[in-house]
């Protein structure tokens, strides 16, 4: 009701409205104070747990409190999901806006198209998806993340929205590892550009004051440092194949397929280190298990030959690929699926 007095809300439907043919879907996804409180909860208990960690180093720390904003990436998930089905299964034209229609319509419309067009998934592609969807259409940036001067009002309307999205995304990767040209680290190279505004792409809130105040001639674009061949492959994933890529993907929303970042929450943990390290090894684990089921469709190898023998000799896997002493042996005891999901089974179909 709040939202109708000033001007917002939604429109009727049904057979006495002017919209008689349409259908509304309300998806319940908390608004920006939410989404403020949770990163704020979850950024308290990695604090919590580093210090328990530092002051009782042999003891286990307690698990991180991630539930509320795991929630809140799922919510944003499922309504993806739906938004999929309903125009890539049912055929339907989809309308997606929320209050105003600068946080959770470009995190709806941009998880959605992520997972209906590959071209998005490419490097280049999701480049525009942001440019568009979250520059061009007035995501507030400056506001969203504090660039102006602080003070109450301010910070009340400060809140992670574009955090929350690259989490989605995140999930995506993490759930598609073969389907996406970028890795996490161009994710994470985003959202601290937000941060450090040391290239002009996330200054201001609106193309309009971009445009007034000339950001495109005065700045440099955070792309021109990702599309440069030095540092490109950076933020290449080299489990990416273009000419095997699905039109569509469908995602799983289940608290199970849904994880924390912890590439980015818990980056700055020294004993995370030896996870991100051994990053390097699990794709060369899932590429040679690519090979492994590749060969044995060209030569009909037995069926008997399941996922836990082991794929090669340690010692030709890491003369092959060029492995270290270290990670060859974490190679040689891989195993599926607890330790890294190969491929992911599609998720059960809307009901």
């Amino acid at each position: 009701m709040a939202n109708r007095a000033l001007g917002g809300g939604f429109e009727p439907t049904g057979s006495s409205s002017p919209y008689p043919f349409c259908k509304l879907h309300f998806l319940n996804i908390d608004n920006i104070h939410v989404v403020r409180e949770a990163r704020d909860k979850l950024l308290q208990s990695v604090v919590a747990r580093a210090k328990e960690r530092v002051q009782s180093p042999f003891h286990l720390p307690k698990r991180l409190d991630t539930a509320p904003w795991l929630d809140l990436v799922r919510s944003i998930l499922h309504g993806a999901r739906s938004i999929v089905d309903w125009i890539h299964f049912q055929r339907c034209v989809v309308l997606v806006h929320c209050s105003d229609g600068w946080d959770r319509t470009p995190q709806l419309t941009a998880t959605s198209m992520l997972l209906l067009d590959p071209y998005y998934r490419t490097l280049t592609g999701f480049q525009c998806l942001i440019e568009q969807e979250w520059c061009a259409f007035g995501h507030k940036f400056s506001q969203r993340h504090g660039h102006e001067i602080d003070h109450e009002s301010a910070a009340s309307e400060r809140s992670p929205i574009f955090l929350q999205w690259l989490d989605v995304v995140y999930q995506l990767l993490h759930q598609f590892p073969r389907h996406f040209a970028f890795n996490t680290d161009l994710l994470i190279a985003v959202i601290d550009e937000v941060h450090s505004c040391k290239y002009g792409t996330f200054l201001f809130d609106t193309e309009q004051q971009r445009t007034a105040f000339s950001v495109r001639d005065t700045t440099t674009s955070l792309w021109s440092y990702v599309n440069d061949m030095r540092f490109r492959p950076l933020f290449l994933n080299r489990l990416y194949d273009a000419r095997a890529q699905p039109r569509v993907l469908v995602v799983s929303s289940e608290s199970d397929d849904v994880r924390l970042w912890k590439e980015y929450f818990l980056r700055f943990w020294k004993n995370e280190r030896r996870t991100y390290a051994d990053s390097a090894v699990r794709e060369l684990y899932i590429e040679v298990r690519s090979e492994l089921v590749d060969l044995r469709r060209r030569t009909a190898l037995p069926s008997s030959l399941t996922s836990t023998t082991p794929l090669a000799p340690a010692a030709e896997v890491a003369a092959r690929f060029g492995v270290s002493d270290g990670a060859r042996r974490s190679v040689s005891t891989f195993s599926t699926p607890s330790s890294f999901p190969v491929s992911k089974a599609p998720a059960r179909p809307l009901s």
